[in-house]
C-alpha cells in the first residue's frame, strides 16, 4: 500500500512538472511572436493627364494636356455650321454656306502629300461631280504645323490656281475643325447629307497609291447612294496618305 501511494504521487509530481513546462514553452512562443503593426490607411491621389476640348477655346497651360482626336462616327451630326476658316483666295468661309440643296463633301488635303498630288484628276472630277449633283464641296487645309512653309496662304493661293479649283480652298487655323471631325489624312473625305449627318467618310478611292488604276470611285459611289438615300457600299473606307501635320503640344 505504501508503495502504491509513492508511484501514485510520483506520476502527480510528473504531471505537475510537465504542465509547468508546457505553460513556459507556450509564453516563450508568445515573447517571440511579433505584435501586429497598426495600419493606417491614406487617401492615394489618382494623377488624370488633362485632356483638352479642341472645340473649346481653352487657355490653360499645362505640360500634361493632351489633344484628343475621336471619330465622328457615321450618322454622326455636322459639329459646327458657324464656324469661319480664312479662305486665302477670298473671302472667309462660312461651314454652313456650303451646304448645298443636296448637302455637303468636305475633303481634307494640302500642298504637297504625295498621295493627294497623284489623286488631283480626280479632285477635279469629284468638285464637278458634287455641284452637278447639288452636293456643295469645301477643300481644307489642316497641316499647320507647315503654315510658315509648304502650305502657307501664299502656297495655297498659287495650288488652288495650278490645279483650276472651283470650290473654297481654306485655311483650319490650329488643326481645330479637322479634330471635330476626327480627320487624320490628306486626302480625306465626309459627305454629309443635307439634314447635316455624316453619310460617308474615308478614301476616295480603292488605289490610292496609283489613282490612275482605280476601279472604284467611292465618293462618287457615296453621293450616288445621297441622292437615293439608299447606300449599299461601305459608309467608311480607310483613307490611305498622310498624316495631318499638327502643332504637337
Amino acid at each position: 500500500m505504501r508503495n502504491f501511494k509513492i508511484k501514485f504521487m510520483r506520476k502527480i509530481v510528473r504531471s505537475v512538472a510537465a504542465i509547468a513546462l508546457c505553460a513556459c514553452t507556450l509564453t516563450t512562443i508568445a515573447q517571440q511572436v511579433p505584435k501586429p503593426k497598426t495600419v493606417v490607411k491614406t487617401k492615394t491621389k489618382t494623377i488624370v493627364k488633362t485632356k483638352v476640348d479642341p472645340t473649346i477655346n481653352n487657355t490653360q497651360s499645362s505640360a500634361t494636356a493632351e489633344r484628343v482626336i475621336m471619330p465622328m462616327g457615321i450618322m454622326g451630326h455636322l459639329p459646327t455650321v458657324d464656324m469661319k476658316l480664312p479662305n486665302p483666295g477670298g473671302a472667309d468661309v462660312r461651314i454652313g454656306d456650303m451646304i448645298g440643296a443636296n448637302g455637303l463633301l468636305i475633303m481634307f488635303s494640302c500642298n504637297t502629300c504625295p498621295f493627294v498630288r497623284k489623286a488631283e484628276a480626280h479632285t477635279s472630277d469629284i468638285i464637278s461631280y458634287a455641284q452637278a449633283k447639288g452636293v456643295g464641296m469645301i477643300i481644307v487645309n489642316s497641316n499647320e504645323a507647315t503654315r510658315s512653309g509648304d502650305d502657307s496662304p501664299e502656297q495655297m493661293v498659287h495650288y488652288m490656281k495650278e490645279h483650276k479649283y472651283t470650290v473654297p480652298y481654306v485655311i483650319d487655323p490650329g488643326s481645330h475643325f479637322a479634330d471635330m471631325l476626327g480627320a487624320t489624312h490628306t486626302p480625306e473625305v465626309f459627305l454629309f447629307n443635307k439634314a447635316g449627318n455624316l453619310v460617308y467618310q474615308g478614301a476616295i478611292e480603292d488605289n490610292p497609291s496609283d489613282p490612275s488604276q482605280s476601279q472604284r470611285f467611292y465618293v462618287k459611289e457615296a453621293i450616288d447612294s445621297l441622292l437615293v438615300n439608299k447606300f449599299s457600299a461601305p459608309p467608311m473606307n480607310r483613307s490611305i496618305g498622310c498624316s495631318i501635320k499638327r502643332i504637337k503640344s
